[in-house]
């Protein structure tokens, strides 16, 4: 989460990209990705998507966000506060 103008958000990916961390054409190997989904669920952090990264942009995976949205307390408490925003992969809102 950051802080954007005074508030709190959580920008997500709007859609699943085509090389998520969670699909057949990912970048990784299936031992990697169990490896950074274990350290994502042990420390409760999101994972962010390669592609925004690329663009100079923290913005969650959308696949990631769907699998763990009720799953910490971040991703609640963001939901909660209806702080939770869809961007796409320059972190510009959709």
């Amino acid at each position: 989460m950051h802080v954007r103008k005074s508030r709190a958000v959580l920008d997500v990916r709007y859609r699943q990209c085509s090389e998520c961390l969670y699909s057949a054409r990912k970048v990784v190997s299936d031992a990697r990705r169990d490896a950074i989904v274990a350290h994502c669920a042990r420390t409760e952090q999101g994972f962010s998507c390669h592609k925004a990264t690329d663009a100079g942009v923290d913005v969650m995976c959308r696949a990631h966000w769907e699998r763990t949205k009720d799953a910490t307390v971040r991703n609640r408490l963001a939901q909660q506060l209806g702080v939770v925003r869809f961007v796409n992969d320059h972190g510009e809102a959709v």
